[in-house]
């Protein structure tokens, strides 16, 4: 994907050998905690591979040998014109490296434990400060290219824009972009700086549609990914319990039911957000489609009271043997943030 990416005209500046991106890939690969059920490099190459699909279906990018969809991209999508070659580039970095160095808990644990991360970044987007810090220094000296001004502030906006937390102050700045749409003031003036401002909202509403696009995936690819998570959450749940802390809701393997899990997250977040942006880029039209349809058999999975995928305590708390086989003497490095403030 890079390197279809790195062939095309405009990108000269931010060549790189095959050999420097196999070294980066690399660097950004041993900087994924691979314990980490969930937001390991395996989400990160999940995420890219979906923005690939996204600027590949803009028209914004050539067909390459191999791609059976090319037949079906028949028409630039809406916001074609704004997939410049450098916010291209700049979309495959923030996917492959959004989650660089993510713990496995998430920002209100890090906050209420008084982590030293929560305090360097005053408790706002912890863990999107993080990835963008440490992205930042892999590309500093694996591509230092990348660090230009521009470009560097390409990057660190769309990494903090994963941040669940802004999610709805996003949702209000999409529906601004759809009126732009309707009055072809976009194509008309897609070089004017208000529009280079909104060109960033859109590229991080396409960063954020592939952040969760793996609710958007074909039923079994998507019940996998969803049973990760829950791994994950459960562990934190675990260490919440062990801390004396409240277990926070949807992470107690007690109490949590998957089909509810993935029903209120498609319904609340998934479909509203790709709902949103689909006139911009109709190839989430069909993604929604999937979505519903994945909705529809979590939901008669909570009918029948049946949970085939559910994640039991004893489950959560058990390791696959591929993720014994990804195990590092230096992962246990990663906990030291979870110690509190003494």
């Amino acid at each position: 994907m890079f390197k279809h990416v790195l062939a095309q005209p405009g990108l000269e500046p931010w060549h790189l050998s095959d050999d420097a991106l196999r070294s980066f890939i690399s660097t950004v690969r041993s900087a994924y905690h691979r314990l980490n059920p969930y937001h390991n490099f395996r989400h990160a190459v999940d995420v890219l591979q979906a923005l690939f699909y996204f600027t590949l279906s803009s028209s914004a990018l050539p067909s390459f040998a191999g791609d059976h969809l090319a037949s079906q991209r028949t028409l630039p999508s809406a916001i074609a014109d704004l997939f410049t070659p450098q916010y291209i580039l700049a979309l495959m970095i923030v996917g492959l490296g959004h989650d660089v160095g993510h713990p496995g808990v998430n920002n209100a644990f890090l906050v209420a434990t008084q982590a030293p991360l929560a305090v360097l970044y005053n408790d706002r987007s912890v863990l999107e400060n993080l990835h963008g810090a440490a992205l930042s220094r892999i590309l500093c000296k694996h591509w230092p290219a990348t660090q230009e001004p521009v470009m560097r502030k390409i990057i660190l906006e769309l990494v903090l824009s994963t941040d669940m937390a802004l999610h709805f102050d996003y949702m209000t700045k999409f529906s601004d972009i759809n009126s732009l749409l309707a009055s072809n003031e976009l194509k008309q003036n897609a070089n004017s700086a208000s529009i280079s401002k909104l060109r960033l909202i859109i590229f991080a509403g396409l960063v954020k549609c592939a952040d969760i696009c793996n609710v958007a995936r074909p039923l079994e690819v998507s019940k996998l990914w969803s049973s990760a998570l829950l791994r994950e959450f459960f562990n934190q749940g675990y260490l919440e319990r062990s801390l004396g802390m409240p277990i926070t809701k949807s992470f107690d393997p007690k109490q949590t039911v998957q089909a509810e899990s993935q029903i209120f997250f498609t319904e609340m977040f998934a479909i509203p957000l790709f709902d949103s942006l689909k006139a911009a880029l109709p190839i989430l039209e069909p993604l929604i489609a999937q979505m519903q349809s994945n909705k529809a058999y979590w939901s008669a999975m909570r009918q029948n009271t049946v949970e085939p995928n559910k994640t039991s305590s004893a489950a959560a708390g058990q390791q696959t043997d591929s993720e014994v086989l990804m195990k590092s003497p230096n992962q246990t490095g990663c906990f030291s943030v979870f110690q509190r403030k003494r």
